[in-house]
C-alpha cells in the first residue's frame, strides 16, 4: 500500500523536477486512513485464508447441515423438554411406537417393565451377546484360539472408503492406548471385541461375523428358539444402498431394497460382502462411488436403511441376558464368559460408583439408540435385566440424545433408584 505520492513540478532555472510527496501533505486525516486501508487488506487477507482453510476442512459438515436443512429441525421441539429424565419419560410415553422399555428382576418379574416388549425393533450391535455366545461356544470345542495374534489393521479391509473410514482407525488407536495392541501392531482374536464392545466399530463387527460363519450364526438363533433374524454383516447393507452401482438413485435404490423380504434382502446382504472382500475389480468400482461422496443418503434416508436391519423382540433379548445370569446360555462356560468379557463398562466411574456387577452393551445408529443391561444397585440386593430401545427417531431427538446420553441414564435410575422405576412401571402401565 502506497503512502507517497510523486509528480513532477515547474522550477524556474531547472525545468520540471520530480517532487515526492508523503501522505502527510495532506493532512493527518488521510495519513490514518492510508495505515487503516493497509491494516484492513492484510486482515482480509489473512481471515480469508484461515476461512478458506477451515471451510475446506469441515466441508463435508457444511455440505451434512446444507443437505439436511429440513431433516435436522424434526422433533425439535422434544429437545428442550427431555434435557430432564422426566421430560424424556414424557416422550416415552407420547411415542410408543419408537420406544420398548424391559426391566425386571431374573429372580421375580411381578415388579418388571414391559413397555413395548413385543415389537420387533433393530437390535444392531447391541445384539453382541450373539457375538460372544457362538465365539466362546467355538472357544470351548477348540476351534477358536483366543489368544491367537492378528494384525490389528485386518478387519480394516471391510472399511468402504467413504463410510466410517475414521471409525476405524480411531477404535484401533484407542485400542492401542488401552494397551491391547502389541508393538508390532498386532492383537489377541478375543480382544477385538474391544473394538466392538467399547467402540462400536462396524468394521470388527462385521470381520468377527465372518470368522464365525453365517451357518453358525443362523444355527445358534434357530436353537434359541425366538422370533429373531440372524445378524448380517453392515458391509453388504451399504454396498446394496449404493444406487450408482446398480444403476439407480439412492432413492430408487432405497426404495427397491425396502419392497424385498427381509431373508432376500440378508442373502444379497452377505453375496455382496464376500465379493467385496474377494474380488478387487468390483471392490474398486464400490470405492469409485463412495470415495468422494460416501454412502449419499440423507437423515430420513439412513433412517430408513437401518431400519432394514435384523430385528428381535425386546423381551427376547433380555430373555437371553437372563440365560446369561443364570448361566443356561449355550452352556455354563460360555455364559459365564459372555458375562465376562460384557462387564467393561465397570471401568467407568459412574458406573462403579453407583453399580455392582453390571454388564451391558450398547448401540447407537441415525435415529436409533440401543441399551441391553444387567446389575444392581451398590448396596442393593436384586439384580435388573434391562433393554431399552429407541427406534425411528426425529433426528434432532437423536442428536440430543446421542450427545448427552441420556437414555443410558435413562437405564441407570432404573436400577439404582427404586422410587424413579415405580414412577416409570405406573405410568408406562408396567406391561404392554
Amino acid at each position: 500500500m502506497f503512502t507517497t505520492v510523486q509528480m513532477n513540478i515547474q522550477v524556474k532555472g531547472h525545468g520540471e523536477l520530480p517532487y515526492i510527496m508523503s501522505a502527510n501533505h495532506f493532512g493527518p486525516n488521510l495519513a490514518q486512513l492510508m495505515r487503516l486501508l493497509k491494516f484492513a487488506g492484510i486482515f482480509l487477507i489473512v481471515a480469508g485464508t484461515i476461512l478458506g482453510i477451515v471451510f475446506y476442512a469441515n466441508w463435508d459438515a457444511f455440505r451434512t447441515v446444507y443437505e439436511n436443512r429440513d431433516s435436522i429441525t424434526e422433533g425439535s421441539e422434544w429437545v428442550p423438554k427431555t434435557y430432564s429424565i422426566d421430560g424424556l419419560l414424557e416422550y416415552v410415553l407420547e411415542h410408543p411406537e419408537q420406544v420398548s422399555i424391559v426391566s425386571f428382576s431374573p429372580d421375580d418379574q411381578a415388579d418388571g417393565i414391559f413397555y413395548g416388549s413385543h415389537i420387533l425393533r433393530v437390535y444392531g450391535s447391541s445384539g453382541i451377546a450373539l457375538h460372544l455366545g457362538e465365539f466362546y461356544r467355538q472357544v470351548s470345542e477348540s476351534l477358536i484360539n483366543p489368544d491367537s495374534l492378528i494384525s490389528a489393521d485386518v478387519p480394516g479391509r471391510y472399511v468402504i472408503r467413504g463410510i466410517d473410514e475414521s471409525s476405524f482407525r480411531n477404535a484401533v488407536n484407542d485400542a492401542a492406548k488401552a494397551g491391547y495392541i502389541d508393538q508390532n501392531g498386532n492383537i489377541r482374536l478375543e480382544d477385538l471385541f474391544y473394538l466392538n464392545l467399547v467402540k462400536g466399530n462396524l468394521h470388527v463387527h462385521d470381520y468377527m461375523l465372518m470368522l464365525l460363519g453365517r451357518e453358525n450364526m443362523d444355527s445358534l438363533v434357530r436353537n434359541l428358539g425366538y422370533e429373531m433374524d440372524a445378524p448380517v454383516p453392515f458391509t453388504g447393507l451399504h454396498i446394496l444402498s449404493i444406487g450408482g452401482l446398480f444403476n439407480r438413485t439412492q432413492e430408487d435404490q432405497l426404495a427397491y431394497l425396502e419392497r424385498l423380504d427381509a431373508s432376500t434382502l440378508f442373502d444379497m446382504a452377505w453375496d455382496y460382502t464376500g465379493r467385496f472382500l474377494t474380488d478387487d475389480e468390483f471392490r474398486d468400482k464400490v470405492h469409485a462411488y463412495t470415495e468422494r461422496r460416501g454412502l449419499n443418503l440423507n437423515f430420513i434416508q439412513m433412517r430408513r436403511l437401518y431400519n432394514l436391519l435384523p430385528k428381535m423382540k425386546p423381551m427376547d433379548m433380555a430373555l437371553i441376558m437372563q440365560a446369561v445370569h443364570s448361566r443356561t446360555y449355550i452352556t455354563p462356560e460360555v455364559s459365564a464368559r459372555v458375562h465376562e468379557k460384557l462387564r467393561w463398562p465397570e471401568n467407568r466411574a459412574l458406573i462403579r460408583n453407583s453399580m455392582v456387577n453390571y454388564a451391558a452393551a450398547y448401540d447407537s445408529r441415525m435415529s436409533m439408540l440401543n441399551g441391553v443391561d444387567m446389575g444392581r444397585s451398590l448396596g442393593g440386593q436384586t439384580e435388573r435385566i434391562q433393554v431399552v430401545m429407541f427406534q425411528q427417531l426425529p433426528v434432532s431427538m437423536w442428536m440430543h440424545m446421542s450427545s448427552n446420553f441420556i437414555n443410558q441414564e435413562l437405564q441407570r435410575l432404573l436400577v439404582t433408584d427404586p422410587v424413579f422405576r415405580n414412577k416409570a412401571a405406573s405410568l408406562t402401565g408396567a406391561g404392554n
